[in-house]
């Protein structure tokens, strides 16, 4: 019996944009704004989003696996290729405020 997987490949990489999209608005406020625990909070969150967008995007090349169509399984293939690149982009954004964070907090202890 064949099974349509492209349309759980396309709800899972809806998803991981979405997830990706929120991560990127939040490391678009700044962590600079507001008192520590603020910052600390918006950090955690993103650190949520990240969390988040990683098993998506994981379960996507699981699924990828079970697509038959090589044309469906290059399309999703490329659509994967392009969510890693936000996502390292965006893991790469969240890491180094997270090491402003723990200067500032530093700073405070000082």
């Amino acid at each position: 019996m064949f099974v349509n997987h492209s349309m759980s490949v396309d709800s899972l990489s809806a998803a991981c944009s979405n997830k990706l999209s929120s991560l990127e608005h939040l490391l678009s406020q700044s962590l600079n704004r507001g008192n520590l625990d603020r910052q600390r909070s918006i950090a955690e969150d993103a650190e949520i989003l990240r969390n988040e967008a990683e098993a998506l995007l994981i379960q996507l090349e699981g699924e990828l696996h079970n697509i038959s169509s090589v044309v469906s399984k290059n399309k999703a293939a490329g659509n994967i290729a392009k969510l890693y690149k936000s996502f390292y982009k965006l893991d790469e954004q969240l890491y180094s405020r997270k090491n402003e964070l723990k200067k500032l907090e530093k700073r405070k202890e000082l």
